[in-house]
């Protein structure tokens, strides 16, 4: 009995295991799709003044602005996850 019980949790445990994180980073996609899909359709002349800016940028200032953007993101995950 306490075997079939271990071999049930353990059935049970395993592909929830293995698709959660997948879960999570679909979950992540998708809000980022929303909050930019609902800037588009909020401020459309906004974001096509923020597209021409953007293409006036030296792409070294770029490559900084994202790795610090992608710095603040993985610590903010860090400290929710934690």
């Amino acid at each position: 009995m306490q075997r079939r019980q271990h071999r049930e949790r353990v059935l049970n445990d395993g592909p929830d295991v293995v698709l959660r994180p997948m879960r999570d980073l679909w979950t992540a996609l998708a809000l980022v799709l929303v909050i930019e899909g609902a800037l588009y359709s909020l401020f459309p002349e906004g974001m096509k003044r923020a597209a021409a800016r953007a293409l006036l940028v030296p792409p070294q200032a770029m490559r900084l602005a994202g790795l610090a953007a992608a710095c603040v993101g993985v610590a903010l995950v860090w400290l929710v996850r934690r």
